[in-house]
């Protein structure tokens, strides 16, 4: 028996991988990778842990949604709630943009050109990918930030947190306190 999104009910993770990647194709040009990440977010799983040992599982409920969604044009970074980013996972929603891969090229670029320690003025910072990006490469030591919207912020603070977290788990406090000053 067919469900809504034309997926049937009943089958494997491998399977139901198999169905969302054919109905994502006309939205995705990444149709099987967008199937694969949507189904390990529905397992809660990693997708290498799901690739390596839950392809035999049954299709959890939570997947036919998610392909729906992605079906309908919604990004699949905004479905996730995360976007990689210069090697970090940046959380996203529909309140900040997406940071896209070419977005890299002003890191990189900034590396080359901006003197260590330098202060920068981010504006419109959003997710704060590029600022929290430059911060962890020790190419600038402040910033200051401009958000275009109180949701910018709120994301932005969210992954600031997020990195000062990781740097606790690492056992670097001086870095930590130096992000959540």
């Amino acid at each position: 028996a067919r469900r809504a999104g034309g997926m049937m009910r009943g089958m494997t993770v491998a399977g139901a991988i198999r169905e969302a990647a054919a109905a994502l194709g006309p939205v995705s040009d990444t149709p099987r990778l967008d199937a694969e990440w949507l189904m390990a977010k529905a397992l809660a799983a990693t997708r290498s842990s799901m690739l390596l040992s839950r392809m035999r599982d049954a299709e959890p409920h939570a997947f036919a949604p998610l392909v729906e969604r992605r079906a309908s044009g919604v990004p699949l970074a905004y479905i996730l709630g995360s976007q990689a980013f210069y090697g970090r996972d940046f959380a996203v929603s529909p309140a900040v943009l997406i940071p896209r891969c070419d977005s890299e090229a002003v890191v990189g670029a900034a590396l080359e050109i901006v003197p260590p320690g330098a202060r920068i003025l981010d504006c419109g910072t959003g997710s704060g990918a590029l600022l929290l990006t430059l911060l962890v490469t020790g190419c600038v030591t402040t910033t200051d930030s401009r958000f275009s919207r109180e949701a910018d912020q709120q994301e932005a603070l969210d992954n600031y947190v997020k990195l000062a977290t990781a740097y606790i788990g690492q056992g670097n406090l001086e870095r930590a306190r130096h992000h959540l000053d």
